[in-house]
């Protein structure tokens, strides 16, 4: 399948598109996840202490399909894996980094990914001026897939319901804020590698916790990776890929960065944020 840049204009996302073959999807996963969280920066800065996953990021399938949507500057800014439990779902949402800067993510599907079942979008989401969140004190149901769609189409009469059919090894890519959800109807764990990128002049932050509209970002600026072109405008913290999975960077992980995350974790939960 060849990419669009017109109807990603239009639709907000592109793909599935082949990466790894799907025997190779579940190594790729042992491989990517071979770091705790607590070991990062923060939740989505895996790529800054993985060298695999920042190698993942720069695969040539992904970058060549971005090139066209993004032009030939492109940092990396966030990387996570996501599991997902069984009989769970993630309400109809959009990664509320985007209201604050512009930017594309790409899914990875890696582990029981289930075609048409795993994740969906609404088409032409990434064009409204709400998202899921804002609505919901207007009474939306995000869990509910028909709701948001006849909300999607209160604001936009021709936005479709998309559920991917996308398998393990595979990935597509998407507008920042278009709407998607995803959800897991298996007995098993399902997991996804979510990439995500921007143009060099979006100053980008770390998200810390949402619950909206209550937000908290980090002090820090988080590291990025340039993974094509250069980056003219330096306003964002773009360190080499020679420092990834460094010996200090892992080093200053353990000691910094983990005790953080844990306390911050604890705090939350005792005082119920």
């Amino acid at each position: 399948m060849d990419l669009s840049p017109s109807l990603f204009d239009k639709d907000g996302y592109s793909g599935p598109y082949p990466l790894f073959a799907s025997a190779q999807a579940k190594n790729i996963l042992n491989l990517a996840s071979r770091f705790p969280e607590r070991f990062f920066p923060w939740i989505k800065g895996r790529h800054s202490v993985d060298q695999f996953v920042a190698d993942i990021a720069k695969h040539p399938a992904i970058i060549s399909k971005l090139q066209q949507i993004m032009g030939n500057d492109i940092l990396l800014w966030g990387s996570q894996i996501i599991k997902q439990k069984p009989g769970k779902k993630h309400n109809w949402h959009i990664d509320f980094e985007h209201t604050v800067w512009e930017g594309v993510s790409v899914w990875v599907a890696l582990e029981n990914v289930q075609p048409e079942e795993s994740i969906s979008v609404i088409s032409g989401s990434h064009r409204f001026n709400v998202h899921p969140a804002e609505l919901k004190c207007e009474g939306l149901d995000q869990t509910d897939s028909q709701s948001v769609l006849e909300a999607a189409r209160k604001l936009s009469p021709e936005s479709e319901l998309i559920d991917l059919d996308i398998h393990d090894g595979e990935f597509f890519i998407f507008e920042g804020k278009a709407w998607h959800g995803t959800k897991n109807s298996t007995d098993k764990d399902r997991y996804a590698l979510l990439l995500q990128y921007c143009r060099p002049d979006q100053e980008v932050k770390a998200l810390k916790d949402v619950s909206y509209p209550i937000v908290k970002w980090h002090s820090f600026r988080p590291d990025c990776l340039l993974v094509s072109g250069e980056d003219k405008f330096r306003v964002n913290k773009v360190i080499k890929s020679n420092k990834v999975g460094s010996l200090r960077k892992k080093i200053i992980s353990g000691v910094w960065y983990a005790p953080q995350t844990l306390g911050y974790k604890v705090r939350k939960k005792v005082l119920g944020w």
